[in-house]
């Protein structure tokens, strides 16, 4: 009998010492308190941002994973003959042991383990697996080498009294409730020994007081019938000379072995697994297999298994998720106004992991990894943006996962009111080597001028005034194009340096102008007299705009639109720095500014992908990027009577509103879409410098 082997293996596997991988399944969001559940949150939406949170193994699908209840398993192995049953590879289990030790540490779960023959020794009592005391209790498996060294002799199996054993041990860890423990125990049914009334280990012996064993059945004569948890046996073991067995009534070892094993069992407050080994062959290995279908709790057969099988089945019971992928497709679809909404993972944003209470936070990139990359999270970009998390350890239900990351509502419908039904992902699931699980998919919402409203999972926002630049007067819309003597406006004309600086001078608020205001400049082309003086001179002062590369202001050259576009983006102190919008501007001296201007979305190109840089940019074109940047719009349901028309700006032109906007002073009310609901026309505005624009 192999003692030394068959011990160092259990007790390797009974430490949950697998080499090959774990499988188990993820529970869903219905499932029991001590079961493994997904679950996923959003918060309130604010500023259009929403943190979203799965959980992984918390009970009952909480998104708390902080101050779960603990777990405790206590193995109980069967270390007697029945245990040869051992697979090819267990001499390598026991290397495996502080691999398997390091994946349970730190995960609120108590590990204990009681072995037994006619006797039964804790062998390590139930102790918390931390990072701290990994070597110590590592160090305590490994000194058991022989059973014998252990336990008492005769040799036998009494599993009333490891299950005994065990139950006493689990009743003295008080930090964790009856039903977050569990016993394992490992066994083939051939119990042959019990406790007497005094609790010591007996069974019948021959009149020399030699213990008969199992004997006492086959050369006793005895007919088994079916077990019976409902017998009347008492303990008491009898005493026999060789040859004269008694028969008929005579109740034998295994019989009672095996009654009062049920009986520890069934009065057990912890969860029963028992691991089935076969016993022999004939009657007793069919009374023993019984026996162990008439226990308590789960059963998992253990022949032909090698012991990672065996043990990622039990981990099965207790509702480990041992590995898995996390797929999230980020959300986007049609509102309950029917309005189109997309969400973005934030960028810029912090990605966090909790396990157990332990956290690590880090930016937002295309491939984190956590926790020394047993947790791997990708993302994939695209029209149906979406994130894997690569699970490469167990997950328990003392130590869930949670993950939480920022999403940001990038496209939203305008619509007047509430709008609901905007789900934060399209899909989320977990897929583990057993199995898919599906999370639930939380639901925020916002309203738009209105008051604020609940969702089920999310909140609401409300749609204010959109800020302007700092320096810009957002506030009244008067106008800033006054057009021509002749009557015209002409759109479609080149504008000259000249009469941008004038428009961005009008529109510089009240204390910007004030502050900035002065008659001086260092071009040497300007003239005090000249009617633009004071706008370029205060937009210079500002460091607004600059001269040309010969120190020349040039005031009646056309402005190009890389020079409209770098006025624009220094009134914001936004710095782009991504890849450049467009595929013309890579070389230009105004790249930083367009690509700033383009990213605050006052500027597009013009279709192709080119931003057409050196290009002299139009009336037209001008009046639309500047109502971009002021938030300024009106469309035909906007308008009131009296506004200005004009005869070169035809309704049926692109421009034909953005034209309107900027040349009609007007009061007005800001509608759910962001456009204008004019209230009234008020006269035009009179401005100080000479001349028109």
């Amino acid at each position: 009998m192999q003692k030394r082997r068959i011990v160092a293996a259990l007790l390797s596997a009974a430490m949950l010492l697998t080499a090959a991988p774990f499988t188990a399944f993820a529970a869903n969001a219905d499932s029991a308190s001590n079961g493994v559940a997904v679950n996923k949150t959003a918060s309130t939406l604010q500023n259009r941002e929403s943190t979203v949170t799965l959980t992984v193994g918390a009970p009952d699908g909480s998104s708390t994973v902080v101050g779960n209840d603990p777990i405790a398993i206590e193995f109980v192995v069967d270390a007697t003959r029945s245990l040869f049953y051992v697979d090819k590879d267990d001499k390598t289990l026991t290397d495996a042991m502080a691999a398997a030790l390091t994946q349970l540490a730190d995960k609120n779960v108590y590990v204990g383990l009681t072995v037994f023959t006619s006797t039964a020794q804790e062998i390590v009592e139930p102790t918390k697996l931390t990072s701290a005391n990994l070597s110590e209790v590592d160090g305590t498996i490994t000194k058991v080498k022989n059973y014998t060294n252990i336990l008492s002799s005769p040799v036998g199996t009494n599993i009333e009294a490891g299950i005994k054993t065990a139950d006493s041990a689990l009743d003295k860890l008080t930090a964790v409730d009856a039903e977050d423990k569990y016993v394992v125990l490992v066994t083939d049914g051939g119990a042959y020994w019990w406790n007497d009334d005094q609790g010591k280990p007996v069974s019948q012996t021959f009149g020399s007081g030699t213990p008969t064993g199992n004997t006492d059945v086959v050369e006793g004569g005895c007919t088994l019938g079916s077990f019976s948890a409902t017998a009347s046996i008492d303990r008491t073991a009898g005493n026999y000379t060789t040859g004269s067995w008694k028969t008929g009534s005579y109740v034998s070892n295994l019989e009672k072995g095996t009654f009062f094993a049920w009986q520890a069992a069934k009065a057990l407050d912890a969860n029963l697994i028992t691991v089935d080994f076969p016993y022999y062959d004939g009657e007793i290995a069919r009374y023993a297999s019984e026996f162990i279908e008439a226990l308590p709790g789960a059963k998992i057969a253990g022949a032909g298994k090698s012991y990672s099988a065996i043990f990622s089945e039990v981990l099965r019971e207790i509702c480990v998720i041992p590995s898995g992928t996390i797929t999230d497709v980020i959300g986007k679809g049609t509102d309950s106004k029917y309005q189109q909404y997309n969400f973005d993972i934030k960028a810029g944003s912090k990605v966090t992991l909790t396990v157990g209470g332990k956290s690590e936070t880090k930016a937002f990139a295309n491939s984190i990894s956590f926790f020394d990359g047993k947790y791997v999270f990708t993302y994939h970009s695209g029209d149906n943006e979406y994130f894997t998390l690569d699970i490469k350890e167990p997950i328990l239900p003392s130590a869930p996962l949670k993950l939480s990351y920022t999403v940001d509502l990038a496209d939203r419908g305008s619509k007047d009111g509430s709008h609901s039904e905007l789900y934060t992902n399209v899909e989320a699931t977990l897929d583990t080597p057993v199995g898919k699980s599906t999370f639930p998919r939380p639901e925020v919402s916002y309203r738009i001028n209105g008051d604020n409203s609940g969702g089920s999972s999310g909140g609401t926002i409300d749609i204010e005034e959109p800020q302007v630049p700092q320096g810009l007067n957002g506030d009244n819309h008067f106008q800033y194009v006054m057009g021509y003597t002749d009557g015209t406006v002409r759109p479609l004309a080149k504008i000259t340096r000249a009469e941008v600086a004038a428009i961005f001078y009008r529109l510089l608020d009240d204390e910007t102008r004030e502050r900035y205001f002065t008659t001086e400049n260092d071009f040497p082309d300007m003239k005090d007299t000249m009617w633009y003086n004071k706008a370029v001179s205060t937009l210079s002062n500002a460091g607004i705009i600059t001269g040309c590369s010969d120190g020349l202001f040039h005031g009646s050259r056309n402005i190009t639109r890389a020079e409209l576009a770098t006025i624009i983006a220094k009134f914001d102190d936004h710095v782009y720095e991504g890849r450049d919008y467009f595929n013309d501007i890579s070389t230009h001296w105004a790249r930083t500014f367009i690509n700033s201007s383009a990213d605050n979305g006052w500027i597009v190109g013009d279709g192709s992908g080119k931003f057409r840089p050196y290009d002299d940019i139009t009336r037209a074109e001008v009046m639309t990027m500047i109502n971009a940047v002021l938030n300024r719009a009106v469309d035909e349901d906007g308008l009131c009577d009296g506004y200005k028309k004009w005869p070169d700006n035809p309704k049926t032109a692109w421009y034909y509103y953005q034209v309107i906007e900027a040349t009609n002073y007007h009061d007005y009310e800001r509608e759910a879409d962001m456009t204008e609901d004019w209230i009234e026309i008020l006269p035009d505005k009179v401005w100080n410098e000479a001349g028109v624009d």
